[in-house]
């Protein structure tokens, strides 16, 4: 009760600054009770469900209402959009989180399994540790292989979370020794390559467990102050990534023959003096260009507006295409199948926006435009259904966990790929979930045959 009371005493004063509309209201207080909900159990909590409420109600009310105050326009009538994406996000967070109804029992649950953790892996140190040097290859080349190859890569250089994570149960005396040095390891690469966002899920994740291992008790006011301190922490990173792209990220397209390559430069004193010139001029965060970039990089209601004004005025609902038939073909092998057709991300994307995505452009309209473009206002209901199945999946791996704890580990794969849902095909996401557990459990079998009991 004193969170709703909380929440809605803050969106007051947001509405009285800011002049908010009862839309921007409903919409604000939403965002507000999931952040305070989430920061009031961060530290002490397993935070799952949480979290991904968070995230959806940021991309895809949040961010269109902060487009919406800058008057930048859609492709419909915001009106429009919030007609359909408000009762669709309600209907897909009661799906999602009601496993949260029963909160005390989920806590008791992932309470249980972490004490068991604490016990089962005290002396295990050198599987975390042979995880850890089995993956950091992986993750080294990752984007030195054919393309073909990469995603075998990305699936094993999971092992080096999995690993660090093991380790942070662990009792040996030199585990720091091994986990900063991975954390460095990952922190540099993937910062040169000007792809920051992968490492900041990795570091909240392993943050995480380690606060639930060892609980930190902070006053929430702190807890808030340090929220708003990562969020200006990551306006710098993402700004600064932006131009770090623009400068070292070289595309060359050769006009007779139309052939297009990318060329990724490593600079990181460039890196390092853009951060460096955000961190001492913050007046560059404040700037109307950088605000825009900042609101469209959370704005996956755009990309869904684009999807609305092309279905069904120049293409017909999908029927269940996108959500159902494109989801059960991932899942036949292209062996059984010679002719299974390539569903491609861009094929897709310009199938049902009527726009050609570039060879280097990443877009998808995400969960919520994958429903629209197939059912239309059903889309509601399905939403609804997919949240509920999320929620499920977590459930049913916390109650395996009860007899198997180190499988909650494993789950960090989970956690992780789940993080970007919002702005992903849930065919990707779904097909990306059922490889990642035959992987993992594909593993956790070879690991057992050789006597690591992971």
């Amino acid at each position: 009760m004193k969170l709703i009371i909380y929440t809605a005493f803050t969106t007051c004063v947001c509405t009285i600054y800011w002049n908010l509309t009862l839309l921007h209201f409903f919409i604000v207080f939403l965002e507000l009770f999931f952040l305070f909900y989430l920061l009031s159990r961060v530290g002490h909590k397993f935070v799952y469900l949480e979290l991904l409420a968070l995230i959806t109600v940021t991309q895809w009310l949040l961010g269109p209402v902060i487009a919406e105050r800058f008057e930048t326009k859609m492709a419909i009538p915001y009106d429009e959009y919030f007609a359909f994406a408000l009762p669709a996000t309600l209907a897909y967070l009661i799906g999602l989180t009601y496993p949260i109804w029963k909160q005390k029992e989920l806590d008791r649950k992932t309470s249980y399994i972490f004490l068991q953790l604490q016990t089962i892996c005290r002396s295990k140190q050198r599987w975390g540790m042979i995880l850890i040097l089995v993956g950091a290859p992986f993750w080294i080349f990752i984007n030195r292989v054919p393309s073909d190859y990469y995603y075998i890569f990305f699936l094993f250089s999971n092992l080096i979370l999995i690993g660090i994570c093991l380790l942070l149960f662990t009792d040996y005396k030199w585990k720091w020794l091994w986990i900063s040095t991975s954390l460095f390891l990952l922190i540099v690469t993937t910062v040169l390559n000007g792809m920051v966002g992968s490492i900041i899920i990795w570091l909240f994740a392993i943050g995480m467990l380690y606060t639930i291992k060892n609980p930190i008790r902070i006053h929430f006011a702190f807890k808030l102050l340090y929220f708003l301190l990562f969020v200006w922490f990551i306006a710098i990173l993402q700004v600064s990534k932006t131009e770090y792209r623009l400068l070292t990220w070289n595309i060359k397209t050769n006009e007779l023959t139309g052939y297009v390559n990318r060329e990724i430069k490593q600079d990181p004193g460039l890196f390092y003096s853009l951060i460096k010139k955000k961190i001492t001029d913050p007046k560059t965060l404040t700037r109307p260009k950088s605000i825009l970039a900042l609101a469209g990089r959370i704005n996956q209601g755009y990309l869904v507006s684009l999807a609305m004004d092309y279905v069904p005025m120049q293409r017909e609902f999908g029927g269940g295409e996108v959500t159902l038939y494109n989801t059960a073909i991932a899942f036949i092998p292209r062996i059984l199948w010679k002719s299974k057709p390539i569903i491609g991300q861009a094929e897709y994307f310009k199938k049902y926006t009527g726009i050609k995505l570039t060879k280097y452009t990443s877009s998808t309209i995400g969960p919520l435009g994958d429903a629209y473009v197939d059912y239309g206002w059903w889309a509601i209901l399905f939403l609804g259904l997919f949240g509920f199945m999320i929620g499920a999946m977590f459930q049913v791996w916390i109650n395996m966990s009860l007899g198997q704890p180190v499988l909650l580990l494993w789950f960090m794969i989970l956690y992780l790929s789940s993080i970007t849902l919002t702005e992903v095909s849930i065919a990707g996401f779904v097909n990306g979930i059922f490889k990642y557990i035959i992987f993992i459990f594909a593993m956790r079998l070879i690991l057992r045959t050789i006597g690591i009991k992971v």
